[in-house]
């Protein structure tokens, strides 16, 4: 706030617009002043001078508290505790984050030092003694005291439990709080400590389905890994050969090649070290347009297959596609999806049966069935053939087209029921020889359901050429 009002005072004078510049990068230097940590060589732990202290290790093992004595308040034992993020720093890229713990507390005669532990989730408890030596404490009875240490090491994003108990420990004369390490994203954490070095820039190229990866601030003297990977929930499966950007080379990027655009694939990078931590750019989260295309028929079965080769979150339906676009739901057929694969039984080929994948923002509809699955074939002797991808039994009917511009109105002639495994015969009337006729044909898309379609197989075309 100070730099803040200096601002205006040495720009009174001068337009709203160079205040609001001031300001602006006042708060930035703000923003980066606290983001900023700093460095230490070595830990240690600070006593108010004249209070002799030195520091001791041991694992947590409770015990029970020792009643407080009537004239102390527990709220005036410690005050002003704070906790902060200190870098313990080798050299200028291998640096590792210490908690810091300070506190102002009050010295009294039933009081030998300060108990720091520390505790995560799925860690063991630790523990550092403050012990302060006989004369000192002695000598500084009732008097406030400042303390710090700064010897825990902690990891990246790490949630820590914290608790600053007197030595010996007396019942409600504790302090505790939960304390969150910073992550990579800490611009200071970025340049010195070694699982957040190196940052990943990158530029597709769609008409090649390739993406080049540039890698700065890599750690020095290590060779750096980079692949391309679909992330799956905690894995993220490779989908190509693993490229590796040697320590000498001057130009750290390199070219990884894709097969399929996927809102799952991400590009990775790693240091060449054990337990490197990996950074994953997912960049193509936006592009779902692949994900509906893996759908799969099995005529033998009469089954219709979908499998997400990403994670998704949808609603997957079977529907029956209109001519004027729309695509009408086939009751009880709707399945919730996320990562596990829809499979549909019973099910006949058909243009218009279709699937609809039902996200956030859209509907996509994909027909696999693009074809009728029946082709007619005439033989000369007065006999047609018909052929089906899938058996069943379907109901024929057999009708003269009397005009090419409208084949819909079609004169009934005779109806067929035909049982399809592979192919059957259907015969013609002698006079139907020379003459345009089509097939109606009648079933179901699902035969477990009752929803019905009719589908016109034109025959004119060719008979046509004969006439």
């Amino acid at each position: 706030m100070e730099e803040v009002h200096m601002c205006f005072l040495k720009m009174k004078n001068a337009s709203l617009v160079s205040l609001m510049i001031c300001c602006c990068i006042s708060l930035a230097r703000a923003a980066e002043d606290q983001n900023r940590l700093e460095k230490i060589e070595a830990c240690g732990t600070k006593c108010s001078q004249g209070l002799s202290c030195k520091m001791k290790s041991h694992f947590l093992f409770p015990s029970d508290c020792r009643s407080l004595p009537e004239k102390i308040h527990t709220s005036s034992v410690f005050q002003n505790v704070s906790l902060s993020t200190v870098l313990r720093c080798e050299e200028r890229q291998k640096c590792s984050l210490h908690l810091r713990i300070q506190t102002k507390m009050q010295v009294r005669d039933s009081f030998q030092g300060v108990s720091i532990c520390t505790s995560s989730p799925g860690l063991i408890s630790s523990c550092r003694i403050i012990s302060f030596s006989r004369d000192s404490w002695k000598r500084l009875s009732g008097s406030m005291v400042d303390i710090e240490n700064d010897c825990t090491k902690i990891s990246l994003s790490q949630e820590v439990h914290v608790t600053v108990q007197t030595e010996p420990s007396y019942c409600g004369a504790e302090w505790t709080q939960v304390y969150t390490a910073p992550g990579c994203s800490n611009e200071n954490l970025q340049k010195h400590v070694p699982e957040c070095i190196s940052k990943l820039q990158y530029i597709v190229n769609l008409e090649k389905k390739s993406v080049t990866v540039n890698v700065t601030e890599m750690r020095k003297g290590h060779n750096y890994n980079l692949r391309l990977c679909h992330a799956k929930g905690y894995i993220c499966a490779s989908t190509g050969p693993l490229t590796v950007i040697k320590k000498e080379d001057k130009i750290k990027s390199a070219t990884l090649s894709y097969s399929r655009l996927l809102p799952c694939l991400c590009i990775e990078g790693w240091s060449a070290v054990t337990d490197a931590r990996r950074i994953q750019v997912c960049p193509f989260k936006q592009h779902v347009e692949e994900l509906w295309t893996e759908i799969n028929f099995d005529p033998r079965e009469g089954s219709l297959l979908w499998q997400p080769l990403c994670p998704v979150s949808a609603r997957v339906t079977l529907c029956q596609k209109l001519e004027h676009g729309d695509c009408i739901d086939l009751p009880h057929t709707s399945h919730d999806v996320t990562r596990q694969k829809v499979k549909y039984t019973s099910v006949e080929a058909h243009p218009q049966l279709c699937m609809k994948f039902s996200t956030d923002s859209e509907d996509y509809i994909r027909c696999p069935f693009d074809v009728t699955a029946w082709k007619v074939t005439r033989h000369p002797k007065g006999a047609v053939l018909l052929s089906s991808t899938v058996p069943g039994i379907f109901s024929v009917q057999l009708c003269e087209v009397k005009s090419v511009a409208a084949p819909e109105a079609c004169q009934f002639i005779q109806n067929y029921t035909v049982k399809v495994e592979a192919s059957v015969d259907v015969s013609l009337q002698t006079k139907l020889l020379h003459r345009a006729f089509a097939f109606r044909l009648e079933g179901r898309m699902c035969s477990t359901q009752s929803h019905n379609f009719t589908v016109m197989i034109q025959f004119y075309e060719e008979m046509q050429a004969h006439l």
